[in-house]
């Protein structure tokens, strides 16, 4: 008998695993890459990342605006 439900579902395993793949291959990649990145010790990669986050926050602090509520409107322009 025809069950569209376990059909589904494995189907659904299926692409859920090349996905897994997929992202297992994509963090290796990554990694491979990470190594091959120079520094002379992990003391500079960490002043490099500081500089990074510094410039992050300060961005992130500038670019946010301030958000104001509206200002109510009187009861007598609002319309049901």
């Amino acid at each position: 008998m025809f069950d569209p439900i376990s059909l589904w579902m494995q189907s659904t395993v299926m692409w859920m695993k090349v996905f897994k793949h997929q992202h297992e291959a994509y963090l290796r990649v990554l990694g491979a890459v990470a190594e091959k990145i120079p520094h002379e010790n992990a003391a500079e990669c960490a002043r490099e990342a500081e500089a990074v986050k510094r410039t992050v926050r300060a961005s992130a602090k500038v670019s946010k605006p301030r958000q104001t509520k509206p200002a109510p409107k009187p009861a007598e322009l609002v319309s049901a």
